[in-house]
């Protein structure tokens, strides 16, 4: 089973994958996250965001069937719970009505009741017991988070300052295109002087 993603996640992770670059290393056993946005709040809330919700899909992936394991045994033991406090009230209810009857008719009806709490109560401990380790599986099997380089505002730009790029290319080209007709006459004249003598 991998991890699930809906259509309009995937559409999303489409609009947003030149801003959000994800790299898993399996055998490291760590995930990189990065967010790169013109503006580094907005990058630094992105970047939040994204490992909250990372952390919390793969801890939903991870423990999935130990979950529903867990919820399942939480069920079956509050049902059973019931039916135990039930049956302790019945036979309180039974022995009070009864206490000055001697009747083995009675005392047979006593066992009964007796019986079947006792097999109620035994898988209600049972279910105690599965409940616990239910629990304490859902503790192992949950995935410990380590934040190796937490999210951080860059102080500068992360990336090339296109702008000043392409201002500073027009501006050389210009520089250099007005050299070039400055001295392009004068350095043909020298050649044209130089191929006379």
């Amino acid at each position: 089973h991998g991890l699930v993603i809906s259509s309009e996640e995937l559409e999303l992770i489409g609009k947003l994958g030149s801003t959000i670059e994800l790299v898993i290393n399996p055998q490291e056993g760590f995930i990189t996250l990065s967010i790169n946005d013109p503006a580094p709040e907005v990058a630094a809330q992105m970047a939040t965001w994204a490992e909250q919700e990372l952390q919390e899909r793969v801890i939903a992936y991870q423990i999935k069937s130990t979950k529903e394991l867990f919820d399942f045994t939480q069920t079956q033991y509050l049902e059973k719970q019931q039916e135990v406090f039930a049956l302790q009230d019945q036979i309180a209810r039974f022995t009070v009505e009864n206490q000055n009857i001697s009747s083995p008719y009675v005392q047979n009806e006593l066992r009964r009741l007796e019986s079947e709490y006792n097999m109620v109560y035994t898988i209600y401990t049972q279910l105690a017991s599965q409940k616990e380790q239910a629990a304490l599986q859902l503790k192992k099997d949950l995935p410990i988070f380590m934040i190796i380089d937490p999210v951080r505002t860059p102080n500068g730009p992360a990336g090339p300052n296109r702008k000043l790029i392409l201002i500073l290319g027009v501006f050389l080209g210009g520089i250099i295109s007005s050299g070039y007709l400055l001295v392009k006459e004068p350095l043909e004249d020298l050649i044209q002087a130089i191929k006379k003598s």
